[in-house]
């Protein structure tokens, strides 16, 4: 996919699937936006590639853990 990035943008809508990356390119993290809040399961990872937790994103900012 493509890298999105929104920095230097004044206002942005996040929706659909984002991905994240590290400053050395890896993948940081990867999920879904809705209505430009995170929803469902979200995939974190280290610097190195490796994934460090599942988060499944619910609306009003809460959220459970894997």
């Amino acid at each position: 996919g493509k890298i999105k990035t929104y920095e230097g943008l004044k206002k942005i809508e996040k929706i659909g699937k984002w991905t994240y990356f590290h400053r050395n390119g890896k993948i940081e993290s990867i999920g879904e936006y809705k209505d430009c809040y995170k929803k469902g399961l979200w995939n974190y990872y280290d610097e190195n590639g490796k994934l460090i937790k599942e988060i499944n994103e619910k609306w009003g900012g809460y959220h459970l853990e894997k």
